[in-house]
């Protein structure tokens, strides 16, 4: 495959690369993967025009041509890529670059990945800077149990320091939680776990709002064994709003938060209207639906919200 620039709605044409494997367009940034002649070496080549491009530069011993990557969202006038650095397990570092994409240098390792490349990262919509991730934390151990034990990593500066989650004090109920050592920090399931790849943290068109299922301990427990977190403030404070793992979807701009057990089938949803303070119950159906989705538009500003599951005992979807 070759990448053609052209102007004047291709009038001109001049051929860029001769054998290109991909290519990803960001706010910024286009970036190309292509072959060098003969097939067995990889190339990242990243351009801020379209018209002239510059090999990226990487630390000693993580090269593209000797590591599968991952291209992740970038939109501060800086590169993010997830290098891996193991497949078996999947976990691999983030590279960040310099504000032209050529030279990259390391932001943190040892971050969580599947076997489809995607990567637990995800930033903040609408705040620069913001970004949460899940490290391996028993990178040694799982190399020979193939069990991968998860933390949760949060940046408010762009990559350039990585923290642990603050956990709130009390539990949605008002008890204090059992763990309580320094250790102790609040972790979330990330995007690999999504199995709506469309459902995200936060929304544009609310700024500061998170949501998200985790627990608190000293790692992320299962998802059945996980509770339901918002956090009003871009992740610097967070309160268990409720318990159970639960499907969320923002609406009317923010005015309107939609929460649904996502562990069991149920009959009701639970609504909010100030931000997740208070939470009252809407019944939808006669009979318990077993919950997959809650979509709605894309902007996130519209007060209707479409449910989409099945019945315990039946194949089809509703």
């Amino acid at each position: 495959m070759q990448l053609v620039v052209g102007a004047n709605y291709f009038s001109r044409k001049r051929k860029m690369f001769e054998q290109v494997v991909g290519f990803a367009k960001f706010s910024e940034f286009l970036v190309v993967a292509s072959a060098e002649p003969g097939g067995r070496s990889l190339e990242l080549q990243v351009s801020l025009d379209g018209y002239h491009f510059a090999a990226g530069q990487f630390p000693r011993g993580m090269h593209p041509e000797t590591h599968a990557y991952t291209i992740l969202e970038s939109s501060t006038k800086s590169l993010f890529i997830h290098m891996t650095m193991s497949e078996d397990p999947f976990y691999g570092n983030i590279l960040k670059s310099n504000s032209n994409g050529t030279y990259f240098g390391l932001s943190i390792e040892n971050v969580n990945r599947n076997d489809a490349g995607f990567v637990d990262f995800e930033k903040m919509i609408g705040l620069d800077g913001i970004a949460l991730i899940n490290i391996v934390s028993n990178t040694a151990e799982a190399k020979i149990s193939r069990k991968k034990k998860l933390q949760t990593r949060i940046t408010h500066n762009d990559g350039s320091t990585w923290k642990p989650l603050t956990p709130p004090k009390v539990d949605s109920q008002g008890r204090p939680y059992e763990c309580n050592t320094a250790r102790c920090a609040l972790h979330l399931h990330g995007y690999t776990e999504r199995l709506d790849p469309r459902a995200t943290f936060s929304s544009p068109s609310v700024v500061g709002l998170i949501m998200a299922v985790g627990n608190v301990g000293e790692e992320l427990a299962p998802y059945q064994d996980s509770d339901t977190f918002l956090s009003r403030d871009g992740g610097f404070t967070w309160e268990e709003i409720h318990k159970d793992a639960h499907l969320w979807e923002f609406g009317d701009s923010g005015s309107i938060l939609v929460i649904v057990n996502d562990e069991e089938p149920t009959d009701y949803l639970l609504f909010s209207t100030d931000q997740g303070l208070s939470w009252r119950e809407y019944k939808f159906s006669k009979d318990k639906i077993r919950i997959r989705f809650v979509v709605t538009v894309t902007s996130d500003t519209s007060r209707r919200f479409i449910l989409m599951g099945s019945y315990p005992k039946s194949s089809g979807s509703v």
